[in-house]
């Protein structure tokens, strides 16, 4: 199996974040972990990160799908009041 390995530019420019709420993310787990290349330099391994990714779309649409459920059930609720006053 081939791994690819990204730098933190790479990773902040795929995930759109700074570099310290990576590391923030990191600290509170959730963010994948790095990995140590040398003693003084890390990577992410590619999967982890457009695994991660993926899960924050997924985990978006789903608070949106929610989100409009919501919205609708409350407009109808609102068009009942109004038809019975």
């Amino acid at each position: 199996m081939s791994f690819k390995i990204l730098r933190v530019k790479e990773v902040m420019a795929r995930c759109g974040l700074s570099r310290s709420m990576i590391y923030v993310l990191m600290a509170e787990n959730k963010f994948p972990a790095s990995i140590n290349l040398t003693m003084r330099s890390i990577g992410w391994v590619e999967q982890d990160i457009e695994d991660w990714i993926s899960s924050r779309i997924a985990k978006s649409k789903k608070a949106k799908a929610k989100k409009a459920k919501a919205l609708k059930k409350m407009k109808v609720n609102l068009n009942d009041r109004i038809l019975h006053q």
